[in-house]
């Protein structure tokens, strides 16, 4: 039996029998209506305002609310706003979840957090320097606190992977990237000597040398957000008019499967063919951002269905998944790479995740872990399959072992993906596309604007691959040809043992996936 309840600009449809089965309706407050409640009420109360309609001689307000309020909440709602309101339950968690976005992902909001805290430094700040990491960033109530909270809960918000602040002669500069386009803010974050102090709250909070202001640092500290623990990168670097922030958030996003990660259904065959093995090494390459760890995580999920043993080592650990065993490197105490995998090793692992395989010592373990019985999951830095192998062989001391221990390969990029709710047909893209027959293209699309993709037309990512299945034809060529070439790997391979990066792209164009340009 269902029942709907509707209010102007938002639906939600309930099934009184399958409720908390995790479909839950597009929620779009009017933007007017946020300003009835401050995010702290917004919070406490777990109460979002939605929409107001008139009523008789008054208005009516809707919001959206936990459904296990107290009972109590109608008669404090309308002492708030004076109005008559229309409570509608929904599960506690994602009402939590929208109101942080809602109203910490807020441009508005974030504008007064930034304008009007006080810019003298409190002695409550000074204090705060000994405190938790926690009570730095969420309790701490000086200007360099209050910009650093407005800014992380705005890109986490927005699902930002990166957020950059930087600085210019006499003020700060701050930027996001959203689906792998940087955003800029285009007013100051703050002056000059504000910046200072949150560069070195920044290093308190990730427990870096506050003195050194003339060399790099790099460090992590955890953010809470949205009942989440959100994992920050933090990389400080020296310019000429001062120190340059890059906060990279990792764990914003829900795990996802190897299926809802957007693979072609011939890549993922051939991922999940690989992941069933007992032995060998699969790698996932591809450049800084090309979603090399949310692939990691998408194969270790399609693992945990099976009955073994899994163990991690990560640089940080970004997420914490049930079930399975994960190390966090800690290089100033000692624990690197090498030393937790030589741990691990001892402790009856099935597969093993190394986060990142980056020098000879590294390479060696990995290469050698794989050829006694342990499938090893790993990412690499390179430019396509090819050179991923070349830079394996590079990195161990006898390279001829590499293909013997390698079964998969995936060099992936991301591309921006079309918004499904506003994206429109390109006629010319259309005709010059169905002139190639043998590509099966209908139409091709460019992108619109709405409100749903904040008016830029893309909606998340997706990976173009290319995909390396390393077959013993190919295993003897390279061991016997030392010279290779990828041109002579190619002219070897079958269409099952590779996919290029030309035939993902046309996939997720005859998919409507990506626009025409991309093409």
């Amino acid at each position: 039996m269902k029942s709907a309840i509707k209010t102007s600009g938002y639906s939600h449809e309930r099934d009184s029998e399958s409720q908390g089965s995790g479909n839950f309706p597009e929620v779009r407050p009017q933007e007017s209506l946020l300003s009835l409640l401050t995010p702290e009420v917004a919070e406490r109360l777990c109460a979002l305002p939605l929409s107001r309609r008139q009523r008789g001689n008054g208005f009516v307000i809707s919001f959206l609310v936990s459904n296990d309020s107290p009972s109590d909440l109608n008669e404090t709602l309308r002492f708030i706003t004076d109005s008559e309101v229309e409570l509608i339950p929904a599960d506690r968690h994602r009402v939590e979840q929208e109101i942080f976005k809602k109203y910490r992902g807020s441009s508005s909001i974030l504008e007064k957090s930034l304008v009007g805290v006080d810019l003298q430094q409190s002695a409550s700040m000074q204090r705060s320097y000994s405190q938790k990491t926690d009570e730095l960033l969420t309790r701490g109530d000086g200007r360099a606190a209050k910009i650093i909270r407005a800014l992380i809960d705005y890109c986490i918000a927005h699902e930002a992977s990166d957020l950059h602040i930087f600085p210019e002669r006499d003020a700060a500069k701050a930027c996001v990237r959203i689906n792998g386009e940087i955003y800029t803010h285009d007013k100051d974050l703050c002056p000059a000597w504000t910046l200072e102090r949150v560069v070195q709250l920044f290093k308190v909070v990730a427990g870096l040398d506050t003195t050194q202001k003339f060399k790099p640092q790099d460090g992590s500290f955890v953010y809470p957000a949205m009942n989440r623990e959100i994992t920050v990168r933090i990389s400080i670097l020296p310019t000429v008019h001062g120190e340059k922030v890059v906060l990279r958030f990792l764990g914003v996003k829900n795990i996802k499967s190897l299926a809802e990660l957007s693979y072609g259904s011939k890549a993922l065959g051939m991922i999940k063919e690989s992941l069933r093995a007992d032995d060998g090494l699969i790698v996932f390459s591809g450049a800084t951002g090309s979603g090399k760890t949310t692939a990691l995580y998408g194969a270790i999920h399609e693992l945990r269905k099976q009955n073994v043993t899994i163990a991690t080592i990560e640089n940080p650990v970004e997420q914490i998944m049930a079930g399975i065993s994960q190390t966090s490197i800690n290089e100033v105490q000692g624990l690197d790479y090498v030393t937790a995998f030589k741990a691990i090793l001892r402790q009856d692992p099935d597969v093993i995740l190394i986060g990142e395989t980056r020098d000879k010592a590294s390479a060696e373990a990995v290469i050698q872990a794989s050829l006694t019985g342990h499938l090893i999951l790993t990412t690499v830095h390179s430019r396509d399959v090819f050179d991923c192998i070349r830079r394996l062989s590079f990195l161990n001391s006898d390279p001829h072992l590499v293909p013997d221990a390698i079964r998969l390969i995936v060099h992936q990029k991301l591309v921006p993906k079309l918004c499904n709710n506003c994206k429109v047909t390109n006629l010319l893209g259309t005709n010059m596309a169905r002139k190639y027959a043998v590509l099966e293209i209908a139409r091709v699309f460019s992108p619109g604007s709405c409100a749903k993709c904040s008016f830029s037309g893309f909606v998340g990512q997706v990976p173009v691959v290319e995909v390396l299945k390393m077959i013993p034809e190919i295993v003897s060529l390279i061991k016997s040809n030392p010279g290779w070439s990828k041109e002579i790997i190619k002219k070897n391979l079958s269409p099952d043992s590779y996919i290029s990066a030309e035939d993902s792209l046309i996939e997720l164009l005859v998919d409507g996936v990506i626009p025409h340009s991309e093409s």
